[in-house]
C-alpha cells in the first residue's frame, strides 16, 4: 500500500511541501522568536560562558 502511494507522488516535491501540513499546527511559546534571534543568541551564549567559570 506505501509503495503505491510513493508511486503516486512521483512530481519533485520542494521542502515546504513535504511539511506544509505541519505550519502553523502549534500553539503556545513566544510569539517573538524570530525577532532580534542574533542578539537573544548572544546573550545566551555569554550565559553560557558565565556558568562555566
Amino acid at each position: 500500500m506505501l509503495a503505491k502511494q510513493e508511486e503516486k507522488g512521483t512530481a519533485k516535491k520542494r521542502p515546504y511541501d513535504l511539511v506544509a501540513h505541519l505550519i502553523g499546527c502549534v500553539k503556545g511559546g513566544p510569539q517573538d522568536l524570530s525577532v532580534d534571534a542574533g542578539k537573544k543568541f548572544h546573550e545566551m551564549l555569554v550565559e553560557r560562558a558565565r556558568k562555566r567559570r
